[in-house]
This record gives C-alpha cells, sequence and structure tokens, in this order.
C-alpha cells in the first residue's frame, strides 16, 4: 500500500513538472551579440534589452560581445557557441556581415532564429525574421544637408569613419557624399578611420590638423570619435574654427551640444531597437506567430541642433 501511494505520489510530481504536454516547460531564449560593447550606442540597447527581458518571466536573455568591432572571428566563435546551446533567437549586429554570414545560415538550419540588427539588407542565403535599424544612407544624407546648410555651400570637411568598408562606415559616408558632391565648392579633403573609438579619434584628429590647414567641419561617424576629435580641436586651441559633428546622440555627446562645443549629432534609438526585439518580436516567436513580424523595421533618426536638443536630453 505505502508503495503503491508512493507511486501516485511521485506520478502526480512528474505530471506536475511536466504539465500536459509532457515536457517540462522552458524559457525562451535570446541572445543579443553586439558587434562590442565599445560603443555607448551598443551599451544602451543592451541595458534597455535587460530590462525588456525582466518584465517577461518567460524570456532568458544573454548579451555575448567581442572583445573590439575588429574582433569578427570571435564573434563567429560566439554564434557558434550559441548555435550548440540551442538558443531560440540571436540578434546580432557586426562590422563584417559577409564574414557572419555563413555561422547565421548554419544558426537557421538549425532551427534558431536570426534578427539582423542595424542592417536593412537581406543576408543571402539566410533566412532572418527580421531585420531592424535606421536607413544608415538617409542618415548621411542628414547631415549631409546640414552641413551643406551651416558651410553655405563652401568649405572643407573630414570624415572619421569606423572601420574601413564596414556597413555603416559605407552607408553613412554614401548618404554624406549624395548630397555634398552637389556642391562642387564642399571638399571632403579626407575620410580617415578611427575604429569607432575615443581614444583613435582623438589620435587621428591630431594627424589630419598636421596635413588640414583649412578644415571647417570633422564629422565623426558616432559620437566616441567625435568626442575624441572635439578633445583634439579644443587642446590645438581651434574651437572656434573647426566645427565638430557626431552620430548616434549618446549622453555626453548631448551634453556637449548643449554646451555649445558640439556642433550637432543625430539621434538614433538603440533602445526601441532592444524594446522591438524582445517585447514584440520575440513575444510572437513565442506565440507561433512568425508571419506577423515585419521582415524590415525603420527605427527613424533625427537631427539634434543647439535648436532642438532640450528634447532629447534625459
Amino acid at each position: 500500500m505505502k508503495r503503491t501511494m508512493m507511486l501516485i505520489l511521485v506520478g502526480a510530481i512528474i505530471l506536475t513538472t511536466l504539465g500536459c504536454g509532457g515536457k517540462a516547460e522552458q524559457k525562451y531564449t535570446i541572445a543579443v551579440v553586439p558587434p562590442a560593447l565599445v560603443s555607448p550606442y551598443f551599451i544602451t540597447l543592451a541595458d534597455a534589452a535587460k530590462a525588456s527581458a525582466a518584465k517577461n518571466p518567460d524570456i532568458e536573455l544573454s548579451i555575448i560581445a567581442p572583445s573590439a568591432e575588429t574582433a569578427i572571428e570571435e564573434q563567429i566563435k560566439i554564434v557558434e557557441d550559441l548555435i550548440q546551446k540551442k538558443v531560440n533567437l540571436i540578434a546580432i549586429s557586426t562590422a563584417n556581415w559577409d564574414a557572419l554570414t555563413p555561422v547565421l545560415k548554419k544558426a537557421r538550419e538549425q532551427g534558431i532564429e536570426v534578427v539582423c540588427i542595424d542592417r536593412i539588407i537581406p543576408l543571402e542565403g539566410v533566412d532572418v525574421v527580421s531585420m531592424l535599424g535606421v536607413d544608415e544612407i538617409k542618415g548621411g544624407e542628414i547631415v549631409g544637408e546640414y552641413v551643406a546648410k551651416i558651410l553655405n555651400g563652401s568649405g572643407n570637411v573630414a570624415i572619421l569613419e569606423g572601420v574601413t568598408g564596414d556597413y555603416w562606415s559605407e552607408r553613412r559616408t554614401k548618404g554624406f557624399h549624395n548630397i555634398v558632391d552637389q556642391y562642387p565648392d564642399i571638399n571632403v579633403v579626407t575620410t580617415q578611420p578611427a575604429n569607432w573609438e575615443r581614444a583613435m579619434g582623438m589620435t587621428t584628429m591630431e594627424n589630419i590638423l598636421q596635413a588640414q590647414q583649412d578644415l571647417d567641419i570633422a564629422w565623426g561617424l558616432n559620437d566616441n570619435m567625435a568626442l575624441g576629435a572635439l578633445q583634439a580641436v579644443e587642446a590645438a586651441g581651434l574651437a572656434d574654427k573647426i566645427m565638430v559633428i557626431g552620430y548616434n546622440a549618446d549622453k555626453e555627446a548631448k551634453q556637449a551640444v548643449k554646451e555649445g562645443r558640439l556642433q550637432a549629432t543625430v539621434a538614433q534609438q538603440p533602445a526601441k531597437i532592444a524594446e522591438t526585439i524582445v517585447e514584440e518580436i520575440a513575444v510572437k516567436l513565442m506565440n507561433g506567430e512568425r508571419d506577423a513580424i515585419e521582415p524590415v523595421i525603420y527605427i527613424p533618426v533625427m537631427l539634434v541642433t543647439s535648436e532642438n536638443i532640450d528634447q532629447f536630453l534625459d
């Protein structure tokens, strides 16, 4: 009798644990893989993803990033490990989509969903569930229009790009040239990489100042590089002559705009991207609503200057 009761109790416990489906309930696992956690942009995105995941007890989130945006092999290894762990969703951004495409294709073949962050161009052979981010070309055009306006169609510009040939550098500079190339008296005198880093932005700008005596504007393709360039300009005593523009509207950059030190930046919405992935895309996938997910989700950008800075301050 005791043995019979014991078996009944054990059976009840197993049924309670497994539920009606016969399987233990598992959390939906999301891995966010930024190109690195160096830029405040991706740090903000990661923090927002954590906050969104904390709202949903059915979601388990991990943030895994390589040591630098140029550490592509390290990022590939991260994705390979996630495939072995059989996560449900990989949301990824990278400086080299061509290099990551084969391993992302492998992830899809294993049934893992893939979301591309800050990319709106399809990956060849990879059935991603969604691509979301800003139109980087449009962002570059916004800066180009502003530069043409404040220079009155004439002046010299230096560009600090991230990693030469990467997705963001190519598209932001393309958009910029779409506009300024219409002005024969606006000259882009140099475009140099600074790896998205502030220290390198400062060093690169110091070198540019040695070679370019008649510079009017320095544009850093992210705020890290722009703030580094601004340090170099201020140290050289040229803050009244050279205007510096950034991109991303990081907290420190917005404060610099408020103080009148940084001419402008471009507001993206990394927190909105994270919230969309965790609170909308992942939830629809959990509910079996893959077809209801938009294949491309655009996040709007806005120019931030002294005229509208107050609406962007925290």
